[in-house]
């Protein structure tokens, strides 16, 4: 899934319609396909579903705005309101059809590079293992939006964990989730260390995270919030680098599972998940 595919498609359509694609009808197509969105998600988890009034509300804002719509921001709203994405708290989540025949390919290149980073770094027999495990099959995305970092925390994420696993308890189809960051690097144990949460949690709940690259954009991000991350950039002591994390399906919905069984165990006065499965 590319960040830019739904966005891409609906500006392709506006011009061969109307001849032209600007601000007016974008905001038109987004506003026309959210019409249709019910029907798209129906027979999702409630888990997923009762983030939508709040996310709508928020784009209806921004489309009776005047801030600019800029292409990536137009084609993650695309992804919205058709169904291809969902907010999961503090992350959009990308999901794939698997009947997209066009996808396989892609499917099957990124399979096999993972397996390949993954012999390099957990050796030949665990990696074949986990090629068993998830073949070609689709995996679902996970994508930062700097509109929804509210629940960018510990807490935040517990409960989008829990969201992803009750989307995988009815999409067997899925391989898992899986996404690549620089908040997965361990070098933010040291550096940020109250982001290392996000690796901890998937590893501990057995996600593998592979080494991917360091790149010019994953270090725009690193730094964009952050004076510290800056200046350690700038000084040459840090180098963020890009982490795969993929949380294979059973081993998310074995996370949950035991997750919600400490939940329940610990008694009201510790409970603090606001996300419990049906």
């Amino acid at each position: 899934f590319h960040v830019g595919a739904p966005g891409a498609a609906v500006t392709t359509w506006l011009r061969t319609t109307f001849r032209q694609d600007d601000e007016p009808l974008r905001r038109a197509a987004v506003a026309a396909l959210a019409l249709g969105l019910d029907a798209r998600v129906a027979g999702w988890p409630a888990e997923l579903l009762e983030l939508h009034p709040a996310a709508h509300a928020r784009l209806a804002a921004f489309l009776s705005a005047s801030r600019p719509y800029n292409p990536e921001t137009f084609s993650r709203d695309v992804a919205l309101v058709t169904g291809l994405a969902t907010p999961v708290g503090p992350l959009t989540l990308s999901i794939p059809d698997p009947a997209d025949m066009e996808s396989l390919a892609p499917r099957a290149r990124r399979a096999a590079g993972a397996f390949c980073r993954q012999v390099l770094q957990y050796g030949t027999a665990p990696a074949r293992a986990w090629l068993a495990e998830v073949g070609t099959r689709p995996w679902a995305e996970l994508h930062v939006d700097l509109r929804t970092l509210e629940d960018f925390n510990t807490e935040g994420f517990l409960r989008c964990y829990h969201r992803l696993a009750a989307l995988l308890r009815v999409r067997p189809d899925l391989a898992g989730v899986c996404g690549a960051s620089w908040l997965y690097d361990p070098q933010l144990a040291h550096y940020s260390p109250g982001l290392a949460f996000l690796r901890r949690t998937a590893e501990d709940g057995g996600g593998r995270l592979i080494r991917l690259k360091a790149d010019p954009v994953q270090t725009a991000y690193a730094i964009a919030r952050s004076p510290i991350r800056r200046r350690l950039v700038e000084s040459g002591a840090y180098l963020p680098v890009c982490y795969g994390m993929y949380w294979t399906r059973a081993a998310l919905l074995a996370w949950s599972e035991r997750a919600l069984a400490e939940e329940r165990s610990a008694g009201p006065e510790r409970k603090h998940l606001q996300v419990v499965r049906k």
